[in-house]
Protein backbone atom coordinates (compact mmCIF):
# COMPACT_ATOMS: atom_id res chain seq x y z
CA UNK A 1 0.00 0.00 0.00
CA UNK A 2 2.68 2.18 0.19
CA UNK A 3 5.29 1.75 -2.26
CA UNK A 4 4.74 4.73 -3.98
CA UNK A 5 6.23 7.01 -0.58
CA UNK A 6 9.36 8.15 -1.52
CA UNK A 7 12.04 9.62 0.92
CA UNK A 8 11.48 13.41 1.51
CA UNK A 9 7.73 12.96 1.18
CA UNK A 10 5.11 14.61 3.66
CA UNK A 11 2.61 11.97 4.52
CA UNK A 12 -0.72 11.92 6.42
CA UNK A 13 -2.52 9.00 7.75
CA UNK A 14 -5.85 9.30 8.88
CA UNK A 15 -8.06 6.87 10.87
CA UNK A 16 -11.17 7.10 12.84
CA UNK A 17 -11.31 3.33 14.44
CA UNK A 18 -8.30 0.98 14.63
CA UNK A 19 -10.27 -1.85 16.32
CA UNK A 20 -8.02 -4.94 17.47
CA UNK A 21 -5.34 -3.83 14.66
CA UNK A 22 -3.39 -1.42 16.82
CA UNK A 23 -0.44 -3.27 16.23
CA UNK A 24 -0.71 -3.43 12.29
CA UNK A 25 -1.44 0.44 12.70
CA UNK A 26 2.32 0.83 14.61
CA UNK A 27 4.57 -1.18 12.23
CA UNK A 28 2.27 0.79 9.21
CA UNK A 29 3.92 4.43 10.81
CA UNK A 30 7.05 2.70 11.58
CA UNK A 31 7.37 1.53 7.62
CA UNK A 32 5.91 4.91 6.39
CA UNK A 33 8.90 6.72 8.90
CA UNK A 34 11.60 4.31 6.78
CA UNK A 35 10.22 5.00 3.82
CA UNK A 36 9.95 9.11 3.64
CA UNK A 37 13.56 9.08 5.70
CA UNK A 38 14.97 11.73 7.71
CA UNK A 39 16.12 14.74 5.30
CA UNK A 40 12.76 16.31 5.55
CA UNK A 41 10.04 13.62 5.16
CA UNK A 42 7.30 13.53 8.09
CA UNK A 43 4.76 11.30 8.81
CA UNK A 44 1.82 12.85 10.37
CA UNK A 45 -1.13 10.87 12.07
CA UNK A 46 -4.53 12.13 12.64
CA UNK A 47 -7.58 10.66 14.13
CA UNK A 48 -10.30 11.72 11.91
CA UNK A 49 -12.65 13.25 14.01
CA UNK A 50 -9.65 15.81 15.00
CA UNK A 51 -8.61 16.37 11.60
CA UNK A 52 -10.24 20.33 11.79
CA UNK A 53 -8.63 20.91 15.04
CA UNK A 54 -5.12 19.74 14.13
CA UNK A 55 -3.83 23.66 12.46
CA UNK A 56 -2.15 21.67 9.55
CA UNK A 57 -1.53 24.44 6.89
CA UNK A 58 -2.47 24.35 3.56
CA UNK A 59 -0.58 22.09 1.18
CA UNK A 60 0.83 20.67 4.35
CA UNK A 61 1.47 16.74 2.54
CA UNK A 62 2.35 15.17 -0.63
CA UNK A 63 0.54 12.09 0.05
CA UNK A 64 -2.54 11.10 2.09
CA UNK A 65 -3.89 7.56 3.13
CA UNK A 66 -7.36 7.88 4.65
CA UNK A 67 -9.19 4.72 6.22
CA UNK A 68 -6.67 2.17 4.84
CA UNK A 69 -5.90 0.43 8.51
CA UNK A 70 -8.05 -0.80 10.70
CA UNK A 71 -11.67 -0.73 10.77
CA UNK A 72 -13.25 0.68 7.65
CA UNK A 73 -14.90 3.35 9.28
CA UNK A 74 -14.57 6.60 7.95
CA UNK A 75 -16.55 7.98 6.01
CA UNK A 76 -15.63 10.71 2.99
CA UNK A 77 -18.14 13.12 3.35
CA UNK A 78 -17.73 16.20 1.47
CA UNK A 79 -16.67 17.98 3.91
CA UNK A 80 -14.00 15.56 4.67
CA UNK A 81 -12.91 15.24 1.05
CA UNK A 82 -12.97 19.11 1.25
CA UNK A 83 -10.74 19.09 4.76
CA UNK A 84 -8.03 16.57 2.70
CA UNK A 85 -7.87 18.45 -0.54
CA UNK A 86 -6.99 21.31 1.12
CA UNK A 87 -3.96 19.70 2.70
CA UNK A 88 -2.85 18.12 -0.42
CA UNK A 89 0.28 19.95 -2.05
CA UNK A 90 -1.36 21.32 -5.22
CA UNK A 91 -0.52 19.03 -8.37
CA UNK A 92 -0.78 15.82 -6.29
CA UNK A 93 -3.98 14.91 -6.97
CA UNK A 94 -2.87 14.26 -10.38
CA UNK A 95 -4.67 10.65 -10.97
CA UNK A 96 -5.53 9.94 -7.59
CA UNK A 97 -1.58 8.21 -7.56
CA UNK A 98 -1.32 10.04 -3.95
CA UNK A 99 -4.80 9.68 -2.65
CA UNK A 100 -5.66 6.22 -0.70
Amino acid sequence: MFENVQTGDSVLLLWADLGPATDQFQAAVTSLKERVGSGGGRVSVENRERLTLSAHPASSFSRIFSGCLGLASINHDLDTLASLTRLLRQGELEGGRNWL
